[in-house]
């Protein structure tokens, strides 16, 4: 998927390279992560006892383990 992500960003530039190229690429990235975060913290936000049970037993499962 990264390659592709970025294979796809490089096509959205213009085909004669420019100093900012590079640029333009790494700041578009940069946003599409930040999107990327925003719905990941949406979906842990709205699972909420879901993930709270799994952490618990993650956390007990250590406890055990040490």
């Amino acid at each position: 998927m990264f390659e592709a992500a970025i294979e796809w960003l490089y096509h959205l530039i213009p085909a004669e390279p420019t100093l900012a190229s590079g640029t333009l690429v790494a700041l578009t990235f940069e946003i599409v992560k930040v999107i990327i975060a925003i719905i990941g913290t949406v979906f842990y936000w709205t699972a909420g006892e879901e993930v709270r049970e799994s952490l618990e037993e993650a956390e007990h499962e250590t406890e055990t383990e040490t």
